[in-house]
């Protein structure tokens, strides 16, 4: 499946970036206007927009299947708002959850601590990344952008394969329960 292959895919981008952060000559990772940082950052955000796209639509086609064999009692979401909950500012930090964990509902219930473990990875690396972004360089040491883009990038990189392991784990509740409704 596509959208598993982009996330551990994007996890071991953001692996080999940790890798290289551990490397002696750190000319790889500070952005000091260094080309090969430039090259890493620009493959980054490529590799982010179109994974993001692939999964928002894989998180609307299950969003929209798991509601249709949920029990009608109580819905109060509406099956785009599996789309528009990842834009809205602010609300992206948990509208996406609520969601998620309603189609983990929806299909069986049990036990989500797949949801839980992607989110809070998926939060703390979209906040330590944002941080160490948006400090200018001159406010802190090399060390300590090092250590931040470290922190953020193997948050990042955990937070991708904690993804692919719920995309995985969802398709195959997704799956069984169509089996169940179907009857094969």
């Amino acid at each position: 499946m596509w959208c598993i292959g982009l996330l551990a895919l994007n996890g071991v981008f953001h692996a080999l970036l940790f890798a290289a952060a551990l490397l002696p000559d750190q000319t790889v990772l500070l952005s000091y206007g260094l080309e090969a940082d430039a090259f890493a950052t620009g493959v980054e955000m490529l590799l982010m927009l179109i994974t993001g796209i692939v999964f928002i639509v894989w998180f609307h086609r299950a969003f929209k299947t798991a509601m249709e064999m949920a029990p009608q009692s109580g819905l109060t979401m509406s099956k785009a708002s599996a789309v528009w909950c990842w834009f809205v500012p602010i609300g992206n930090y948990w509208l996406p959850y609520q969601r998620a964990s309603a189609m983990w509902r929806w299909t069986g219930g049990g036990s989500s601590w797949p949801i839980v473990v992607w989110w809070i990875l998926w939060v703390v690396g979209r906040f330590t990344g944002g941080v160490v972004g948006r400090l200018p360089a001159d406010m802190m040491s090399p060390e300590m952008f090092r250590s931040g883009w470290m922190l953020a990038t193997g948050v990042s990189m955990l937070s991708a394969f904690a993804a692919a392991y719920y995309v995985r784990a969802m398709d195959g509740r997704l799956r069984r329960a169509c089996e169940g409704v179907i009857g094969f």
